[in-house]
């Protein structure tokens, strides 16, 4: 072999020893920023509950039962009054839910047919947040931490009749939801 092909074969060796090392293509120097993060908070959405009441309402006169309804013999023609509030906590950016509530549990046993399905509006405060029928109502954090308070009513036909006699009027559920939708 000669001189030249020998010198050509080392420059040759050289060139490919270099460029698959990375030793003549990477640049040795290098810089580092720190970049400032967002903050991300969550959102909170739930129910804070506050004491429900229950009022008689006969012959005109109202009578507050919220702690002896289980004493109180029912006759045909009165009517029960459940106002149940609640606070709807919903912070967040964007944030949209159901709020919902569920009476369908409220009269259990024999006098479910007799009285049928309880009436239903709302009340919010302050006033006119939602419409008062009986939802569900979507929601917005417009509605953060104003009451609102489903009213529920219970009347007891007036023509029940001997329907009632010895009969109990069990009350069962009423539940609020609030889901993000």
């Amino acid at each position: 072999m000669t001189a030249k092909a020998v010198r050509g074969l080392v420059a040759i060796a050289a060139v490919v020893f270099l460029l698959s090392s990375g030793l003549g293509s990477t640049a040795l120097w290098s810089a580092q920023a720190l970049m400032p993060t967002g903050q991300v908070t969550s959102g909170q959405l739930r129910l804070e509950q506050e004491p429900m009441t229950i009022t008689l309402t006969r012959d005109g006169t109202t009578t507050d039962l919220s702690t002896t309804l289980g004493q109180q013999a029912l006759r045909p023609g009165d009517v029960l009054t459940y106002r149940v509030p609640v606070t709807p906590v919903l912070q967040g950016t964007s944030l949209e839910a159901t709020l919902a509530l569920d009476v369908s549990g409220l009269v259990v046993g024999a006098l479910r047919d007799v009285v049928g399905k309880p009436a239903v509006t709302v009340q919010t405060d302050p006033r006119g947040l939602l419409s008062t029928s009986s939802g569900p109502w979507n929601v917005t954090p417009a509605l953060n931490r104003s009451r609102v308070t489903g009213i529920i009513t219970v009347t007891i036909p007036a023509t029940a009749g001997s329907a009632l006699q010895g009969q109990t009027l069990d009350p069962g559920n009423i539940t609020w939801t609030l889901t993000q939708v």
